[in-house]
């Protein structure tokens, strides 16, 4: 049996990991990201897969900093986030998958409540500073139409962590074609596992730096 702590744990994990990236490919904060991501998954072929727009870990910080309102597209994204980082955090955290008037939306204009939830999200809230997409490709193709429209912010921070096998390779490849800024794992894997761990490394960088 292994007797060690848990942070004891966690730092020979994150050991292990750091073997496994090598340097120069990702900038410091970049690589709290990575290291987290593969900590979560156990996956070292992530680093192969995470990728970053220009500004996407500053931007995301500096929109905690500012308790932006962070939408997550299901309930697993947003229970992911850690309670020791929503303690004294202002900023509200919006999932509306469930709410009654994203399943009107839903039904009336025959899209997915994925798709309409974002649509509510933003009829509530004119702060949404990081858009965390951990499960559905469709929200993810309805922030980026809705953002064509001008009707997110231009500082917004998109996660890009959709999963499956219609639409989540596709939607992911547009975000990073779009402009946007964004943090990206390609491909067709994904989850509200890996969102939110990204969310917690922002939060943990915005903690390290104050």
């Amino acid at each position: 049996m292994i007797r060690l702590t848990g942070k004891e744990i966690e730092k020979k994990s994150f050991n292990i990991i750091d073997k496994h990236i090598p340097d120069g490919v990702y900038d410091e904060r970049q690589r709290i990201i990575v290291r987290k991501v593969i900590h979560t998954t156990a996956d070292f072929s992530i680093r192969k897969n995470l990728c970053f727009s220009e500004k996407a870990i500053e931007i995301g910080v500096e929109n905690l900093k500012k308790n932006c309102d962070i939408f997550a597209d299901v309930m697993m994204v947003s229970s992911g986030i850690s309670s020791q980082y929503l303690d004294n955090y202002k900023g509200k955290i919006i999932c509306t998958i469930r709410d009654e008037e994203t399943r009107k939306i839903s039904d009336q204009q025959n899209i997915t409540r994925a798709s309409a939830s974002v649509r509510v999200a933003l009829e509530k809230s004119d702060n949404i500073g990081i858009f965390a997409i951990g499960n559905s490709p469709t929200a993810l193709f309805e922030i980026l139409k809705i953002a064509k429209e001008g009707k997110i912010k231009d500082k917004a921070l998109i996660i890009g962590a959709c999963v499956g096998f219609v639409g989540a390779k596709e939607a992911k490849e547009a975000l990073i074609r779009s402009g946007l800024n964004f943090i990206v794992l390609k491909g067709r894997r994904g989850g509200s596992p890996i969102a939110a761990t990204i969310l917690n490394g922002l939060f943990y960088i915005l903690r390290e730096e104050i």
